[in-house]
């Protein structure tokens, strides 16, 4: 067991071909003090994170119930850490798309207006 940014959680090895490759400290939702949706969305986003190769060190379990919330590569020492945990909301706005951005369309749906338009 380990505290990582005051959050209790079990040290385990991830293994590739029988090798420690990481060392990951991993929380429930108790743990964090964040619902277990939350828990399973941070899971999901390490999954697709390492299917789309970005590589990114976090992972989850297969069940969802626990994440990481400190992993470090065995071979470079890479590390990514949990720093702290804020159940605030978020401030008005904070996710609104800004006036200043403008609709792009992509070639496709260029295509398929004028497409439309000469019917």
């Amino acid at each position: 067991m380990r505290n990582i940014a005051g959050i209790r959680c079990r040290v385990v090895h991830e293994l590739r071909d029988g090798e420690a490759v990481m060392e990951h400290c991993m929380a429930n939702s108790a743990a964090l003090g964040v619902t277990k949706r939350e828990v399973i969305t941070l899971s999901r986003m390490f999954s697709m994170s390492r299917k789309m190769d970005l590589d990114w060190l976090g992972t989850g379990t297969k069940d969802e119930e626990f994440v990481a919330v400190y992993s470090r590569d065995l071979g470079d020492n890479r590390v990514l850490q949990l720093t702290s945990v804020s159940t605030k909301p978020l401030p008005a706005g904070h996710l609104r798309i800004p006036r200043s951005f403008k609709l792009v369309e992509s070639d496709a749906q260029s295509e398929s207006a004028a497409a439309g338009k000469a019917d």
